[in-house]
Parts: structure tokens; sequence; C-alpha cells
């Protein structure tokens, strides 16, 4: 997890604060002492034993943990999936992951820890199938691999958004329509993040599982790189386009 070292420093210099009397102190959501539990539902304890199967590194959690997952179950699947990167869910996610304390760095990433409470949320709670969920995904080579997973919702979402873009900024080569096996050329570029500037050959597979009115697949450096741009922006990597730029020209 990115954000381990900071939030640990931070909490260090918080309790100390605490032990020094000091009246006001900066708000700190991974601190037992100013949020303590006032109710702690049974539903919690479901989440919570659940959420240790993925990530054994988790060890407290207080009111604002609580509170977070409440929240999440107040809202409608539709809009946690659709605010899960940005918006409502979001800001609700990084609440919780924060208000964790943790004994060591975490194994799975920042964004892996929030699509698995997502599922926790969605399919061990609210669906009742935490069976079926631990036989999926514990062990997942995708997890273990990228510690993060990308869910078929989520990349069918964003290869849509990607299609979209694509179509409208190639309009000289006329993407017509998709084939079989783009969608998972697209998630593997997806898992490779900012490693998609260099890795000419996946592009061109991706590529070439489109069919298009007038290309030749073996002349594509413009289209190249604006496959290249789409997929990174679609995969909220917005700031890598100086990385790009710099492969390609």
């Amino acid at each position: 997890m990115e954000w381990y070292h900071q939030w640990e420093s931070e909490y260090r210099t918080h309790k100390e604060e605490h032990e020094l009397g000091t009246e006001e102190l900066d708000e700190c959501l991974n601190c037992e002492l100013c949020h303590l539990i006032v109710n702690e539902p049974i539903v919690f304890k479901k989440f919570w034993d659940a959420l240790f199967k993925f990530e054994d590194a988790i060890i407290i959690y207080n009111d604002v943990t609580i509170k977070g997952l409440l929240d999440l179950l107040s809202m409608d699947n539709s809009e946690r999936e659709d605010t899960i990167h940005k918006g409502k869910c979001r800001d609700i996610m990084d609440r919780i992951t924060e208000s964790i304390r943790y004994r060591i760095q975490p194994k799975i990433k920042e964004k892996g820890l929030r699509t698995i409470i997502l599922v926790i949320v969605r399919d061990c709670i609210e669906r009742n199938l935490g069976n079926e969920v631990f036989d999926r995904l514990i062990g997942n080579p995708e997890l273990i691999e990228h510690k993060y997973i990308l869910e078929d919702w989520d990349v069918e979402r964003r290869f849509e958004k990607f299609w979209q873009w694509y179509r409208i900024t190639s309009k000289e080569v006329g993407p017509l329509r998709v084939k079989m096996g783009a969608m998972k050329t697209f998630r593997e570029l997806l898992y490779e993040e900012e490693g998609i500037a260099t890795n000419e050959e996946k592009v061109k597979e991706l590529m070439s599982n489109m069919e298009y009115e007038n290309i030749n697949i073996e002349n594509v450096h413009e289209y190249h790189r604006n496959m290249i741009l789409g997929v990174l922006q679609k995969n909220q990597k917005i700031q890598k386009v100086k990385i790009v730029r710099q492969v390609m020209n």
C-alpha cells in the first residue's frame, strides 16, 4: 500500500501529541482515541473477518471504519461502481483504508484494497456469497502478481469509454467493430499501466482484434501512439502522457 508509511508516521506524531496533552490536534483517521467505537453492528464483524482473509496486515479499526462500511451499505451497487474511482464511493473507501491500523505494510495496493472492500460489501454481505468470493479471489493470479484486481464490469466499462474515444480520434482509419480477444488484450494492457508505452506488440495485438475501414497494421506509428494515450487515460494514468510521448517520439 502506497500511503502506509505516511499514515504510520502521522499516527505516531498524533499519538505523541495526545501524550503531551495538546489541545488542538490535527485530524488522524486511524486514531482509536479520537474515533472511539460507539456501536459495532454484527455486519461489521462479517466485513472485518472477510477483509482479514485477503489482507492479514490489518489489526485495528475504529468508528470511522464502521461508519464507512455503513455508508457503503447505504449506497446502491450501481452508484458504488460508478464512483469507486472518483466520487462518493472513492471518498468513503479512502476514509476506510486510512482509518485502519496495519501491523506491517499491506501486500495489496491501495486500489486493490478498495476493490476487495467493494467485493466484500456486494458479494459477501449483500449477496451472501462469501465462499464463492473466497474461492474466486484468494490465490487469484492477478491479485498475487499485480497486488490488485480488475473486475470484469470495470474492464468492460473502461473499454467502452476507450472505444468511444478511439472511434472519434481515429476517424482516418475508421474503427468499425471489436473482434473476439480484444477485451482480454485490453485487460492485459490495463495491468501494464505506464509499461504500455514500451509494449508496441501488445498494442498491435489489440489493434489486430479490431476491424477497420482503412489501416495497414504494420504501419501504425501514429495510431499506436493514440491507442497508448487512450488506454492510459481510461486507466486513469493521464499523468504518464509525458512518458509516452518521450518513448514514441
